[in-house]
């Protein structure tokens, strides 16, 4: 039995380096790890710091100067703003659809929707920066029942109900 078992560790010994591509375990420790460079990618970034309007960030940072220091001599530049962004809300619902399609598209649909709902809460934050310095200045200025501002934040409630499909009220 003794010899049988001596036999079979000698052929273990000799064949040991032979199954398949293995080495024997002295040169595996003289293996060093390396990374291969595979591919690029380009991965779409979700940071909110980085958002900026269309118009232009100094167009932000005013209307959030004018959110924090409410000026009476604001109020009418901002209600033109307001007043504006609701007319342009029809574009930007048909752009945010077609981003919305792409996102899907290109990056699968869980993906896609995660990023445009990334991208409809930037929208919904500048929009009501934009509604609460308006407010805010219109209130500075002694005028509480504006028609205009009251009109434009139906608009805009309207455009938040469904962003991607926006009709505006009659």
């Amino acid at each position: 039995m003794l010899d049988l078992l001596d036999r079979l560790s000698r052929i273990r010994k000799v064949t040991h380096g032979l199954e398949g591509n293995r080495r024997p375990s002295a040169d595996r420790r003289s293996v060093r790890p390396q990374l291969e460079h595979l591919e690029d990618r380009m991965v779409l970034s979700t940071t909110a710091a980085s958002f900026q309007p269309p118009s232009s960030s100094q167009l932000y940072q005013q209307i959030l100067q004018a959110e924090a220091n409410p000026s009476a001599n604001l109020a009418p530049a901002l209600d033109n703003v307001l007043t504006g962004a609701v007319a342009a809300l029809p574009g930007l619902s048909s752009l945010m659809n077609a981003v919305s399609s792409n996102l899907n598209a290109t990056v699968g649909p869980v993906k896609g929707q995660q990023y445009t709902q990334v991208f409809i809460g930037q929208v919904d934050t500048f929009l009501l920066n934009l509604e609460s310095a308006t407010l805010a200045s219109l209130h500075a200025a002694g005028n509480f029942q504006d028609p205009t501002f009251n009109s434009d934040v139906v608009f805009i409630n309207a455009f938040m109900a469904n962003p991607l499909n926006y009709v505006p009220p009659v």
